[in-house]
Formats: C-alpha cells, structure tokens, sequence
C-alpha cells in the first residue's frame, strides 16, 4: 500500500506564510507623527491600532499618579520586568484577529516578538526636534518639558532608563524611514510609497 504524500519543508513554509499576520509597526521619537502616520494606514488598509502606550497610560491614571511622559515611561519598564520584555507586544498581537498596526513600539523585546511572530514591517517616522517640540506643546495631551533644551535632554534621558527603553536602537531596527517636517500629504505619500513596495494592496 502506498502511503499519503507528507508535505515538504517548502510547502509548509508557505502555508504558514499564508496565516501569518501582517503588522505595521510605526516607531518614532515623541512628537514626530506615529499616531499620524498609524491613523492614515488604518483608514486606507482598514486595519486597527494598537498603541502601545496605551495599557500604561490606564495603569498610571489607575494609581492616581500624574499623566506625564516619565510615568508612562517608567511604567512601560515596570510591566517588562515584571511579565516580559514583550509583553506589549503580545497583547498587541492578540488583539489584531488579522493583521494590525502598532504604534510607538520603544522595546527591543516587543520588536523581536513581532519580527518571531508576524510579517512586520517597521517604519521610522522622523522629523527635527523644533518641530516635534512645536507639535507636543501645541496638543498638550501629555505634560511636557518647558523648553526645547530641557525637551531633548529628557528624551535622551528617558531612552537610558536601563536595558529596557531603548528607542534609538529600535529605530536603527526600522525598514523605512519617512521624514515629517512638512505638510500632511507629504507624509501619507511616503506610506503610500511603503503600501506599494510591500505589496500590501
């Protein structure tokens, strides 16, 4: 008796390409246009938006504590000692039934995470530090340095706090880069760029 043919290595590859996911990741330093950026992507591919600081945002409002980028960040390094470097990242992953964006990844555990476990795609949105600085006082979400001097040198800063928040490197990671200093449109045509050279359309 014959017996049934069993797939090859080949084959099973491309099956389980098949049902990987696809995640855009969005990474930039505070100012620059991530959530932007991530808002265009999901208006034209029709897929959600984790943002990463947002479990931390509710864990500091939580415990009463104020809403300032120290907090959150401080947060972030207290949820990765405690349940994992990539632990953002795989609640991100499991909130996505397909595929997703992600917006404002600062780990290397949480980019490692979707790199082992999705088709992910990072794109460094960057823009001068004026600029960023102009953005984050005229939107006032978050409570931020008085000064452009004291707004660099606490990024800088917050980017050292340990092995754990290293934003710098995470960007070196980055497949794209795209500048932001100028208008809108500018912006959402170098995503549209990406969109083509992934094919994801």
């Amino acid at each position: 008796m014959g017996s049934n043919p069993t797939p090859t290595a080949k084959c099973l590859k491309k099956y389980s390409l098949k049902q990987e996911k696809v995640i855009i990741g969005i990474v930039g330093r505070i100012g620059a246009g991530k959530d932007e950026a991530a808002k265009y992507l999901s208006k034209k591919l029709g897929w959600p938006i984790f943002q990463i600081s947002a479990p931390l945002k509710i864990e500091v409002k939580k415990r009463g504590l104020e809403l300032n980028r120290e907090n959150i960040q401080k947060m972030g390094v207290e949820f990765a000692k405690k349940h994992g470097d990539d632990y953002l990242a795989r609640l991100a992953l499991e909130s996505f039934r397909e595929n997703g964006i992600v917006s404002g990844p600062r780990q290397l555990g949480q980019i490692r995470y979707f790199k082992e476990n999705s088709r992910f795609i990072l794109i460094f949105v960057d823009a001068d530090d004026q600029i960023r600085y102009r953005r984050v006082v005229s939107r006032a979400t978050v409570k931020e340095a008085k000064t452009l001097h004291e707004f660099i040198d606490d990024e800088r800063e917050k980017d050292a706090l340990g092995p754990v928040q290293r934003l710098e490197d995470c960007i070196e990671m980055a497949d794209y880069k795209i500048a932001n200093n100028s208008t809108l449109k500018a912006l959402e045509d170098g995503l549209d760029k990406v969109v083509r050279d992934e094919k994801l359309r």
